[in-house]
């Protein structure tokens, strides 16, 4: 069970980076772009990264 909870928190602090400098603006344009700002949502990002895989793909079907 701890390796799959290790995976699965590697694998969302793997996402958040990319997400936090570049992805987070596709799904929200007005988003602050402070340093506050990202460590603020950092560990949402990291927890919560399947929805938001889920919601930047529908994002990108749309913009195409």
């Amino acid at each position: 069970m701890l390796y799959i909870l290790a995976t699965y928190l590697i694998i969302g602090m793997a996402f958040s980076a990319p997400f936090l400098f570049n992805w987070i603006y596709v799904l929200d344009e007005g988003v602050d772009r402070s340093w506050l700002m990202k460590l603020f949502i950092l560990p949402g990002c990291i927890v919560l990264w399947p929805v938001l895989v889920s919601q930047f793909l529908k994002s990108n079907k749309n913009r195409k």
